[in-house]
């Protein structure tokens, strides 16, 4: 149902996974310009876009699909368990594409001390907690709807 808290984590995860396409992830100071990592890719100072990244973007799209899809599939809750791990999983490959993109943008780890991170570089995290603690509610449901089943 979707009065339950699991509900409210939910639709704040995918409020916040929104921020991912407002936000720049992080600026890297260069010798003639700050670049802007974003979802899109790397943009310079003026908003010009250097490089596309679309798998980051896509990768992203699916994130939030996914959050949408936990919170509206309801009725099935052993199915929002399982998307609820698999958005987990997603989300750690966000980093990892993310990472994958910027050696290959640099060509060098170095680049990752100089970095100015911004809010969207910590909300796959946020993400995370929240849908953890959704999984943990929707698992207390089910535990409740399998103990009335056994009384009956």
């Amino acid at each position: 149902m979707l009065q339950r808290i699991q509900t409210i984590f939910l639709a704040l995860a995918f409020i916040i996974s929104l921020g991912i396409y407002i936000w720049p992830i992080a600026i890297f100071p260069t010798e003639s310009n700050d670049l802007i990592f974003t979802v899109r890719g790397f943009l310079s100072d003026s908003g010009e876009v250097i490089t596309l990244l679309y798998p980051f973007l896509i990768l992203s799209g699916i994130i939030s699909f996914l959050i949408l899809y936990q919170l509206f599939s309801f009725k099935k809750r052993i199915r929002q368990i399982q998307t609820g791990k698999a958005i987990i999983i997603l989300l750690v490959i966000w980093y990892g594409v993310g990472v994958t993109h910027i050696y290959n943008y640099f060509q060098n780890f170095e680049i990752l001390l100089t970095i100015k991170p911004h809010i969207t570089l910590f909300i796959p995290p946020v993400l995370i907690i929240l849908i953890l603690f959704a999984n943990k509610y929707i698992r207390k449901d089910e535990e409740l709807v399998r103990s009335v089943d056994r009384i009956r």
